[in-house]
């Protein structure tokens, strides 16, 4: 009877794995590459976590900031004040220059007004140190005063007896001169307020004489309103 033969066991190896051996090797495989994609994940994010400022330094810039932007808002306050205060003491300064220019003007303008009306004319002589005006225009003390006050000088003051010799030679008429007593016997005293301290033989026949006036040989007191030369003196 025919037998059928049957090929004789293989002495080589397996070469293909088994289906279950080769799901093992792929999941351990897949384990592997899960394993290195989560370590490269964790390494960046500890990278990204070393680089990245943690929120405690954030909030101490953020502290430092606003602190100097504080700081340079007041200093700019402070600044923007002194700027303003500066341009108004300037304004204020240029004001008040504007005004004293204004007034010297009217004060000009009154002064040649002054003049035109007085009409300022008159003989200037000059003896050692010092100069003196004789008016054309009789005028009471206190207008003679004035028109003194015009020339910017004052009212005759006599300093020594040399000098009121030599003012009463060239002298023809009678003229105030800056020597006035407030009140009955009060002491006499130049329009500077300083004391009548020679004695220039003052006359005195009333007591409501309280202005002085020299003539060529005598120095006497009168009423203030009566009506005499002037005689300015320039002694400066």
């Amino acid at each position: 009877m025919y037998q059928e033969r049957q090929p004789p066991p293989s002495s080589l190896p397996d070469q293909h794995p088994q289906p279950e051996e080769t799901l093992d090797m792929n999941s351990e495989k897949h384990q592997l590459q899960r394993t290195n994609s989560l370590e490269k994940h964790n390494s960046s994010s500890n990278r990204q976590e070393q680089h990245r400022p943690k929120a405690s330094q954030r909030r101490g810039c953020l502290t430092s900031w606003h602190l100097a932007a504080a700081v340079l808002g007041i200093l700019s306050l402070i600044l923007l004040g002194a700027v303003v205060f500066f341009v108004l003491k300037s304004q204020k300064q240029q004001e008040n220059l504007e005004n004293m220019v204004r007034e010297k003007e009217n004060l000009q303008s009154q002064l040649e007004s002054c003049a035109k009306a007085w009409d300022i004319k008159g003989n200037w002589t000059c003896m050692t140190k010092n100069c003196y005006h004789f008016s054309t225009r009789k005028d009471t003390w206190v207008n003679c005063k004035k028109y003194c006050s015009i020339l910017s000088k004052d009212l005759l003051k006599i300093d020594s007896k040399d000098e009121l010799m030599a003012i009463q030679s060239k002298m023809n008429h009678f003229h105030w001169i800056g020597l006035t007593r407030a009140r009955d016997k009060s002491s006499w005293n130049w329009q500077d307020c300083s004391p009548l301290s020679l004695d220039l033989g003052l006359t005195e026949s009333s007591n409501d004489n309280k202005c002085a006036i020299i003539s060529p040989s005598v120095v006497s007191a009168v009423q203030c309103t009566s009506k005499f030369f002037c005689l300015c003196e320039d002694n400066h």
